[in-house]
């Protein structure tokens, strides 16, 4: 097809015609994976929550702390036109929280995978592998949240939101816009508390030493701080009465061993499954299984930043899913898939170029 360009045309109409090919296939390409991924998600998981109880603030705690997504479901949902809309469907589509919920993960799935485009552009310098290998993270993301892998197949209507929003802040670390990672992390922090593992990251990427890291970015790791906190605080003080879970797959109680049920504990269920061979194969796939090849690539990855980020990351996230998450069900790895996603293209990049691969610029 991109013969038939007329050779006469000058040359800058035949680079925005191959231009708008590459983008139409790349965006056609994004919105079908993300519309797939969408529907799977919602038809082939098994719900946890109450989705009309989360989007009216009424799940148990520690759920409802993760609230962004309640609000945007509730502001859209609430429309007369998605309501007619969707009494026209079949169901479970029928239900307009449903269908918005539907709508929302195709559009966080597509603004995710966009977003490591972007985060592998930055690292690696070139725009034409990062298209191609930004597929990477969405096949993760089908191991981490959808496939058998996830023990249970569990899904939680803020897993696909918060996936997007942890991927918007690390690529603003990345491209080292402190401004929009605030508000990147603000958003982020109001959709889950994972969010402050974007604070150990933005240490590890900022790291020199610690005289220096708190005289240059003193003020601003307390500032965000400050506003993980306040974040915290202010959802306590709306959804503080609400019930408490005691135990996961347990009816909701008042009250609850952990301060304010800001988590769950797992640390003895998880401790009995680590010493099960059965789990083993699962827990291995997390992030996608894209531990593995940084992992072999490891000599490749030639950025100081990153290496040092993928260090410190994952044994905390490992230490802090013991104790509450439920290991069993990897999408609570699945955060760090922007981590990985991008160390692997990084690792891809340096190999294909010690093969003769020649960069197509930034």
């Amino acid at each position: 097809m991109l013969d038939t360009v007329n050779p006469a045309a000058p040359a800058g109409s035949r680079w925005n015609y191959r231009t708008a090919i590459r983008v139409g296939l790349y965006v056609t390409v994004l919105a079908v994976i993300s519309s797939h991924f969408a529907v799977s998600y919602l038809t082939g998981t098994n719900p946890y929550l109450n989705l009309k109880d989360y989007v009216a603030g009424n799940a148990p705690l520690p759920f409802q702390y993760r609230a962004l997504t309640a609000w945007l479901l509730s502001f859209v949902s609430d429309n007369a036109l998605v309501q007619a809309l969707a009494g026209r469907l079949p169901a479970p589509f029928s239900q307009p929280e449903q269908l918005v919920l539907l709508l929302v993960v195709a559009l966080a799935m597509g603004c995710f995978i966009e977003i490591i485009r972007r985060s592998i552009a930055l690292v690696t310098a070139d725009r034409e592998f990062a298209t191609l290998s930004a597929f990477i993270a969405p096949a993760a993301a089908y191991v981490s949240y959808i496939a058998l892998a996830n023990t249970y197949r569990l899904s939680y209507p803020y897993d696909i939101p918060s996936l997007m929003l942890f991927s918007l802040g690390y690529y603003f670390i990345l491209k080292e816009d402190f401004l929009a990672f605030a508000l990147a992390f603000l958003a982020a922090s109001l959709s889950r508390e994972t969010s402050f593992f974007l604070l150990v990251i933005f240490v590890g990427h900022r790291w020199t030493n610690w005289s220096s890291l708190l005289r240059r970015d003193g003020l601003r790791l307390a500032l965000l701080v400050a506003m993980f906190s306040a974040v915290k605080l202010a959802l306590y003080f709306m959804y503080g009465t609400n019930l408490r879970e005691s135990a996961i797959g347990h009816q909701p109680t008042p009250t609850s061993g952990i301060p304010g049920a800001i988590f769950v504990p797992q640390l003895m269920q998880n401790l009995d499954n680590l010493a099960s061979p059965q789990y083993w194969p699962s827990l291995l796939s997390v992030v996608g299984w894209l531990w593995l090849p940084v992992l072999l690539g490891w000599r490749m990855l030639d950025r100081a930043d990153v290496r040092r980020t993928l260090l410190i990351v994952p044994p905390l996230w490992l230490a802090a899913m013991l104790i509450a998450g439920r290991i069993t069900e990897v999408r609570v790895f699945g955060e760090m898939i922007p981590l990985f996603a991008a160390a692997t293209a990084l690792i891809a990049k340096n190999w294909l170029a010690q093969h003769g691969y020649r960069n197509r610029g930034a």
